[in-house]
């Protein structure tokens, strides 16, 4: 049954969740820092954010790096700049197509990202430590849900004008 959104109750519910949301941004700009002075004292979150793609879906062309951030090309390379230098990534040309620049992750980043993502884990079971398992499972199913319901809405408003 689908709920008419101008009803009272929805409406609460909707501001919860945007007072949710608005929390949750600064608590992932938090753990962005943190987590990114784990893998290396000098990374900032950007280079965080740019580490962590490589880490989940390289080898990655530059290009698709770029649109999973959602940051700008120069913002990109310079973060890959950094990473390399520190020995966390290796980038090269695609054998297939030398226009193409594909990134992977180093044998350091992977060591990094892995230890980063142990922390992580650990404190995730920390927080749900007295929740049930099928409430994690749960929350895991509507989080899959809502990201791409909510994906090209939110990005919606870089183009509205109030």
């Amino acid at each position: 049954m689908m709920v008419r959104m101008t009803e009272p109750a929805v409406e609460d519910a909707l501001a919860r969740v945007e007072r949710s949301f608005h929390r949750l941004g600064a608590i992932s700009k938090q753990a962005a820092r943190a987590q990114a002075s784990q893998a290396h004292p000098e990374m900032r979150p950007a280079g965080w954010i740019v580490f962590r793609v490589v880490a989940m879906l390289g080898p990655v062309p530059v290009a698709d790096i770029i649109a999973e951030t959602g940051m700008d090309k120069s913002v990109v390379s310079r973060q890959l700049r950094a990473l390399r230098e520190w020995g966390l990534i290796e980038v090269d040309r695609d054998p297939d197509d030398a226009r193409v620049v594909v990134v992977r992750m180093s044998e350091l980043g992977r060591e990094r990202a892995l230890a980063v993502r142990r922390i992580l884990r650990d404190r995730y079971r920390t927080a749900f430590d007295t929740w049930d398992e099928a409430d994690v499972d749960t929350l895991a199913d509507l989080l899959d849900r809502l990201v791409p319901a909510i994906d090209s809405p939110l990005l919606a408003l870089e183009t509205d004008t109030p």
